[in-house]
């Protein structure tokens, strides 16, 4: 009886914790969970199958997933895909819950690492095949400005081994921050095309299109070979 309690009382708080934790801000990412539908905040589904297959085409080993949130795509990734996969993120609630839920679910091939994500920081890191950037750099954009955006995306093509597959929030969105923006025009999907052919990657396509944040308009999703 001792022997039970002991392994019950350590399960009830982590579930504890991890409910405490959910409730104490607002999500970024779905939560992920094995063979269940979850809440589908910022279209999380819907992206993964826009991005899907093209890593299944290109067949990569690993991936690094930057701005991770929660850790949907590591933890799909790496558990529908067999694909080795780190999450980096600055949040340390958002990474505690990635983590929890790496634990919950039971999932192999998968990690989180926290990390405040500079040119000088991803200078530190290995290189992977598969390097995600999604919702990433428009936060930096605003925050730092566009030369040292381009700076940031030029370390991180080289740390990419195969392609990257990049989205961000346009210009043209109704929130404060896209008002800081770059002026992107008319076409802000052909814009963010040619700053990423400006960072040095070669082949850039847009392979599908999801909801921005108000979901009034539509956000590019694009694949960008090295």
């Amino acid at each position: 009886m001792i022997i039970k309690k002991t392994k019950i009382i350590p399960r009830t708080l982590e579930n504890l914790y991890y409910k405490a934790l959910k409730a104490s801000y607002s999500n970024y990412q779905s939560f992920y969970k094995k063979g269940s539908p979850n809440k589908n905040e910022r279209e999380c589904d819907k992206r993964w199958e826009i991005i899907k297959p093209t890593l299944i085409s290109l067949s990569p080993k690993s991936l690094l997933d930057l701005g991770s949130g929660e850790g949907y795509f590591t933890l799909r990734t790496a558990d529908e895909l067999g694909i080795s996969s780190i999450g980096i993120d600055s949040d340390k609630r958002r990474l505690s819950l990635a983590y929890l839920t790496l634990m919950k679910e039971k999932i192999v091939n998968a990690g989180f690492m926290q990390g405040d994500i500079s040119p000088n920081f991803i200078s530190t890191l290995p290189s992977f095949d598969i390097v995600l950037c999604m919702s990433l750099l428009h936060h930096i954009l605003v925050e730092k400005g566009e030369s040292y955006a381009k700076i940031l995306m030029e370390k991180i093509r080289n740390k990419t081994g195969k392609a990257m597959i990049f989205e961000m929030g346009e210009s043209n969105e109704n929130m404060s921050w896209a008002k800081k923006l770059p002026d992107m025009g008319e076409n802000p999907h052909k814009w963010i095309e040619e700053f990423l052919y400006s960072c040095g990657f070669r082949d850039v396509k847009k392979i599908g299109e999801s909801d921005s944040y108000n979901k009034e308009l539509k956000r590019a999703i694009f694949v960008a070979t090295t």
